[in-house]
């Protein structure tokens, strides 16, 4: 009985979060100079509500890389990754800890051990580390790993030192791009374009090299 309440509470959070992003469009509506017209707003508190705002994002499906885009637009790029990766890290949180506590025995009773293998992919040790490149890869939709990672077997500890290393690379390249908006075509924004365009393409390219270095040695 306990399960099915959970497992309901955590259908009902789901659909609540798309039906609301759905009705307010908050895709559409909220665009990095709006975003940063609130911010300026806030005054002395824009840090902590720029973290707030970014922690329950997931629960909205706003997409993660305007906060990043924001942050060096607003904070610039030192202070906009560290206030940016705060937030994302207690965003993946709650997506986790949501997933883990409401929505797991729930998913593996419908799985009916379909998701043994994701399970057994993020056991021990190597568990961070999967987390790690997961979060490297532009790929991978970054909510989507943290509510997928709360159905397995790995630590909070574990998914949380992941989560930070790994989203630290691209944030700071995306809150560079963003410090740089407004500067025009200069040198700083040309640099931010190639970092950003490298991001991309060297996780991708290392993982289909992996993956065919995998199927060759079969």
């Amino acid at each position: 009985m306990r399960s099915r309440i959970k497992g309901l509470a955590f259908v009902v959070l789901i659909i609540a979060g798309i039906y609301v992003a759905y009705q307010t469009n908050l895709t559409q509506k909220l665009k990095p100079e709006e975003l940063r017209a609130f911010l300026d707003s806030c005054g002395a508190w824009a840090p902590l509500a720029f973290i707030l705002i970014n922690a329950l994002r997931p629960l909205l499906y706003i997409p993660s890389g305007l906060f990043s885009v924001v942050g060096g637009l607003f904070f610039g790029p030192i202070y906009g990754t560290v206030f940016t990766v705060a937030g994302s890290t207690l965003g993946a949180l709650v997506a986790f800890l949501i997933a883990r506590y409401l929505g797991r025995e729930m998913v593996l009773k419908l799985s009916k051990g379909r998701l043994e293998k994701w399970g057994r992919l993020l056991e021990g040790e190597q568990g961070a580390r999967i987390i790690f490149f997961m979060r490297l890869m532009p790929f991978f939709p970054c909510d989507a790993i943290s509510y997928a990672a709360g159905l397995a077997p790995i630590s909070l500890g574990d998914f949380s030192l992941g989560t930070i290393l790994g989203i630290i690379p691209g944030t700071f390249v995306y809150c560079f791009l963003g410090s740089t908006l407004q500067e025009g075509l200069t040198w700083r924004l040309v640099l931010a374009s190639v970092l950003a365009i490298g991001l991309a393409v060297i996780p991708t390219a290392i993982h289909y090299y992996q993956l065919r270095k995998g199927r060759q040695n079969v």
